[in-house]
Parts: structure tokens; C-alpha cells; sequence
């Protein structure tokens, strides 16, 4: 699967689907960092990058920027998901950060409600927010770009500027084995995530434990 999208983008992380097996311990950190984040807990290290390629691409300048979130299945898990890292950014950079992108109903996912194609007039937009602005879309994965091309162009359309995306992960597709089909989804994702919420907790304590041992 081959991402198609004119604009650009950055990514910090590989991601694999949880319905391959096989992956190296890179691999399932990486993993469980992604879906970690999809539940809005993230460490030190993913913030950090967000906001140094913030300042990279905005070149630190206050006017005529705005960071932005791309749009989530409802608005509970858009702020679930992004709400911590919207406040970290707003207090680290000069940035404008703003959430003009939402779906104009409530829907499930895509992988619960079996709708793969995606409607532009689905999604509402805040004109106020995006006119003559560059934006930085933020999301957390990036599979086909179908997503980020289509709120791209709409928001062109719209009145933005230009259009810049900033996503956690791409996904990738390596040669491994797949999951027998019994095996649950619900169940993997579960366990990555519970796994997730220790590590980034270790990972926080141990960067403080450093930081204690400088002073």
C-alpha cells in the first residue's frame, strides 16, 4: 500500500499492523507507542518532535500559522487524542493551535461500520481558523493519504494558504507472516496498550531519574 499525496509530510515512526506477528522488538515499541497515542497518553519524546518540527517549519514565526488536528470519528476522541499535545504546543511554540476540522455527525470507525471511502461533506470546517493560514495537519498514522489529501485540498479551497501534514506514524507493510484469522483484534489491542501505558510510564521516570542525576 503506497501513500499518494501531492502535499508534504513528515512522520517520526514506522508502524506495523497489529495483524502481522513476527516483529522486532523495534517494531512492537514503535506499536505500542502509535496506539498509545490514539488513547491521547504520549512521552516526552513524541511531544518533543511534534513541537521541533513545529518550529521547523513555521521558522518559529507567530503570524499566518496555524497548527491543526485532523478529524477523528467524533469529537470525544478528537480531544481524547489530541488535547494534551494541543496545550503542550500552545505553551511551547508562538503558533496558533486550533481544532477547525470535525465530522459533521458522530460516525464509528472505519473498521466498525465498513465505509473505506471517505466523503468531503462529511467533514465540517472552521473558515474562521484556516483562512490565510499555512497549516500543520496533525494525525497519528498515515496508511493511504486518502484522509489528509482530501481535508488538504478542501481547506485550499476553503481559503488556507498552504498545507503542511505531521503525523506520529506511517504504516508499513513488511514481509511477515499474518495472524491466524481466529485471533482477536480487540484482545491485541488491549494488551498493546496496557503494555504501552507502563512503558511510556517507565520510560517518564527514567528520563526524570536523568535529569535529577545532572543537577
Amino acid at each position: 500500500m503506497y501513500i499518494k499525496t501531492e502535499y508534504p509530510f513528515y512522520w517520526k515512526l514506522n508502524f506495523v499492523p497489529i495483524f502481522y506477528e513476527g516483529l522486532s522488538e523495534e517494531q512492537l515499541r514503535d506499536q505500542r507507542i502509535v496506539l498509545n497515542f490514539k488513547e491521547g497518553i504520549y512521552d516526552d519524546d513524541t511531544m518533543l518532535w511534534f513541537r521541533q518540527k513545529v518550529w521547523s517549519l513555521s521558522k518559529g514565526d507567530d503570524y499566518g500559522w496555524a497548527v491543526c488536528f485532523m478529524p477523528c470519528h467524533n469529537s470525544k476522541t478528537q480531544k481524547k487524542r489530541f488535547s494534551k499535545l494541543a496545550d503542550y504546543l500552545r505553551k511551547t511554540t508562538r503558533v496558533k493551535v486550533c481544532f477547525p476540522f470535525s465530522y459533521a455527525e458522530d460516525r464509528l470507525p472505519s473498521h466498525l461500520n465498513g465505509k473505506t471511502e471517505i466523503d468531503i461533506m462529511d467533514i465540517a470546517i472552521n473558515l474562521e481558523e484556516i483562512y490565510t493560514n499555512n497549516l500543520i495537519l496533525i494525525d497519528d498514522i498515515i496508511t493511504t493519504g486518502q484522509l489528509f489529501n482530501q481535508t488538504a485540498a478542501q481547506a485550499l479551497r476553503m481559503g488556507a494558504d498552504s498545507i503542511r501534514g505531521l503525523f506520529l506514524a506511517k504504516t508499513v507493510h513488511p514481509k511477515l507472516h499474518m495472524k491466524k484469522k481466529n485471533s482477536k483484534k480487540e484482545e491485541d489491542n488491549t494488551i498493546l496498550r496496557e503494555e504501552a501505558i507502563i512503558m511510556n510510564r517507565d520510560c517518564n521516570l527514567s528520563i526524570r531519574k536523568l535529569k535529577k542525576s545532572k543537577e
